[in-house]
C-alpha cells in the first residue's frame, strides 16, 4: 500500500472512530432516553435499544465501505438464521467483527468487556442493551447460563482481546 494510501487508510479510520464515538454521545443524551421512555416492558426496551445498535452499526460499516476502508463480506449467513438458543463463538481479529456479528444478530446476549461499559462514549447504550460484562466471572457464568437458557443467542470472544491473525488462540477465563 502506498504513503497516500495509508495516510487515507488512517485518516478515514480516525474519522470513523470520532463520527462513531460522538454520534454515540450524542445519541445516549438524546435519542436514549426517548427509546427508554416509549411503552413496553424492560425486555421490550432492550431489543428496541439492541435494534437501534444494530442499525448504527450497519450504518458504520457502510461509511467504512464508502471511504474505502474495507470491504464487507459475510459468509455462512445462514448459520446465523439458526443461532437462536446457541453460543456464538467468535475470533476477534478486529475492531468491526463485533460489529459485524451484531449487526447481523440485533437481538443476541453479547459478552462485552467490562471497558465497554465504563466508556463514557458507548456505556449508556451497553448498559441499556442489557449487554452482560466480563468483570467477575461468577457472575459472567451465571448470565451466559441464564442467557442460553432463556433460549437467546450468546456471541462470545473467548481470547477476551483481539487476536492475531495466524498466531496460536490464547482463550481467557474471563
Amino acid at each position: 500500500m502506498s504513503k497516500l494510501g495509508r495516510a487515507w487508510r488512517a485518516v478515514g479510520t480516525g474519522f470513523c472512530f470520532l463520527a462513531y464515538g460522538g454520534l454515540s454521545l450524542v445519541f445516549s443524551l438524546t435519542l436514549l432516553p426517548l427509546l427508554l421512555l416509549l411503552p413496553g416492558d424492560a425486555a421490550a426496551r432492550e431489543r428496541r435499544i439492541r435494534l437501534f445498535v444494530s442499525l448504527t452499526f450497519r450504518m458504520l460499516l457502510g461509511c467504512v465501505e464508502l471511504l474505502g476502508l474495507g470491504h464487507i463480506e459475510v459468509e455462512g449467513r445462514e448459520w446465523l438464521a439458526q443461532s437462536r438458543g446457541k453460543l456464538v463463538v467468535a475470533t476477534h481479529p478486529m475492531y468491526l467483527d463485533v460489529v459485524a456479528l451484531l449487526m447481523l444478530m440485533p437481538y443476541a446476549d453479547c459478552v462485552v468487556k467490562s471497558a465497554m461499559l465504563e466508556n463514557p462514549f458507548y456505556r449508556h447504550f451497553a448498559r441499556a442493551a442489557g449487554y452482560i460484562s466480563n468483570a467477575d466471572s461468577t457472575q459472567l457464568v451465571e448470565d451466559c447460563v441464564v442467557s442460553l437458557k432463556r433460549g437467546r443467542t450468546l456471541v462470545l470472544f473467548p481470547e477476551g482481546t483481539r487476536s492475531v491473525p495466524g498466531a496460536p488462540l490464547r482463550f481467557r477465563r474471563s
